[in-house]
């Protein structure tokens, strides 16, 4: 049983090489993009380490801290763009489920340790009422 020259599966690949490496390149600088434009907590992390980073290296520490200090808010951004990928596929896919809806809510436990549902509700908090 040979294969037709068609179905081989080099074929189904992009390009090779360097190409591949700046097609790659290009579309990890969309997504990053896509992110800091549709996603607030991407954009205040973002901002947050750009105050973050350089305060790393004026700080006297010991390295062991400071790669701490660099690595914990950069590894923050990768979960968040995780969250926001592992939310963008279940909205396209969902049908608005209540158990979807409700393992979304779970996702955002990491930020502060509470739940979605633990959280205050602001809609009738005084201050916003009065300010409607």
């Amino acid at each position: 049983m040979s294969e037709s020259p068609d179905l081989d599966a080099l074929s189904f690949k992009g390009r090779r090489g360097l190409a591949r490496i700046l097609d790659a390149t290009g579309y990890s600088l969309a997504g990053l993009r896509a992110a800091y434009q549709g996603e607030a907590a991407f954009r205040q992390l973002v901002w947050l380490n750009l105050v973050l980073l350089p305060l790393a290296f004026v700080v006297d520490v010991s390295r062991a801290e400071r790669a701490l200090l660099v690595l914990v808010p950069l590894l923050a951004l990768v979960v968040e763009l995780l969250n926001s990928a592992i939310e963008a596929v279940v909205d396209r896919i969902s049908l608005n489920l209540p158990t979807v809806q409700a393992g979304q809510g779970h996702g955002q436990r990491g930020a502060d340790g509470r739940a979605a549902d633990d959280r205050p509700d602001l809609g009738n908090h005084p201050a916003l009422i009065s300010a409607r």
